[in-house]
């Protein structure tokens, strides 16, 4: 990504949105860098004494490990006197720098407590008014609905000097069903790509797209579940590069846009056994490369509900091990062979057969 450089200046005061969550403790305004990208590299710069070293220290961190330009953007051509001075993203850098802590922890848990606090202030309220953004919780023990009570794989209560390459105080799960949060899915959840393999946002209120670059960062990631989350946009061709994932459950949305032909590309998806894509607003027809083994793991697939159009291609069939597949309530016609029908795994099959568009013997509606 193009080098950061920054101009110092007069120390404004920050002004926070109306919407910043009101457990939030905020530090006293930090004065504030211009930054904009620049075609000459030159190194990491020195922002001056008009600059706290965290500040410093983080955005330098940030640049270094970002895999996308997509991370550095919120602080392009920062100006504190306009809107972006509330950002979420500018917001969360304020908020981990003036930790009295930030010294004693290790780059990973920067970059970790950045990504969440991102999140943190992009909502209307936070998930929990006790443990999110509170200096003295680690973020692994922020409030989770996972079963566990823990967001990492290990007791979080004295390992900030963990030894490189140990990850217990890094987030594996990220877990927030049925809440009714109300903001945005941020990018920023990408920088917790070599640890996360599960994301659990259902049944909330998050405005945006999915991210394409997730598609490239996350390949460690096995489960995305973001069923009724208010998403809109269309489906990243991108994330056909995760190769890891097992299960993307994205329905009761409204995507629309049609279904990525790359997701079965180039070994593809290659882990993908369930996928939900229900009642949202998909159109177009159903690649025939998700067929012929182009996602060879997948047994569970939920079209119904869409605005699908053409033929059931007959390629969907062979060779997966299929379990339940639903097309209903689309505008798809065709048939379905006995062959398809025979298949012994096969438990649910729905094509719309009764009113005649789909032709079908096992159709069970």
């Amino acid at each position: 990504p193009p080098t950061i450089r920054f101009i110092t200046q007069q120390p404004v005061t920050t002004q926070h949105s109306t919407n910043t969550p009101t457990s939030v403790t905020t530090s006293p305004p930090i004065p504030s860098p211009i930054a904009f990208p620049t075609d000459t590299p030159t190194g990491r710069p020195s922002l001056g004494s008009a600059f706290s070293p965290a500040q410093e220290d983080f955005l330098g961190l940030l640049q270094s490990n970002a895999s996308s330009e997509e991370y550095l953007k919120p602080f392009y051509n920062f100006d504190p006197s306009n809107s972006s001075s509330s950002s979420p993203q500018w917001q969360a850098m304020e908020w981990l720098t003036a930790d009295p802590n930030y010294d004693t922890y290790r780059d990973e848990r920067k970059i970790q407590r950045y990504a969440l606090a991102v999140f943190g202030y992009g909502l209307e309220s936070l998930p929990d008014d006790e443990t999110w953004l509170n200096y003295n919780i680690h973020e692994c023990d922020w409030f989770t609905t996972a079963a566990s009570g823990s967001s990492c794989s290990s007791s979080k209560s004295n390992n900030n000097n963990l030894r490189q390459g140990e990850t217990g105080d890094l987030m594996h799960r990220l877990e927030l069903d049925n809440l009714g949060l109300v903001g945005t899915l941020p990018v920023e959840l990408g920088l917790l790509s070599n640890t996360l393999t599960q994301i659990y946002l259902r049944n909330n209120s998050l405005s945006g797209t999915l991210p394409s670059i997730w598609g490239k960062d996350f390949q460690r990631l096995q489960r995305i579940q973001l069923t009724n989350a208010k998403l809109e946009g269309t489906l990243p061709p991108e994330w056909g590069q995760m190769r890891s994932l097992a299960v993307l459950g994205l329905g009761r949305n409204h995507l629309n846009g049609s279904l990525p032909e790359d997701w079965a590309r180039n070994g593809g998806m290659r882990s993908l056994g369930t996928l939900g894509l229900e009642s949202n607003e998909l159109t177009g027809t159903i690649p025939t490369d998700w067929g012929n083994g182009g996602i060879p793991s997948l047994t569970r697939l939920y079209l119904n509900k869409n605005l699908l159009t053409g033929q059931v291609p007959d390629s969907l069939w062979s060779p997966n091990a299929w379990q339940e597949v639903n097309l209903a309530a689309n505008d798809l016609t065709g048939a379905i062979s006995d062959s398809t029908c025979a298949i012994s795994t096969m438990t649910t099959l729905v094509a719309d057969c009764n009113s005649g568009d789909v032709i079908c013997t096992c159709c069970t509606a």
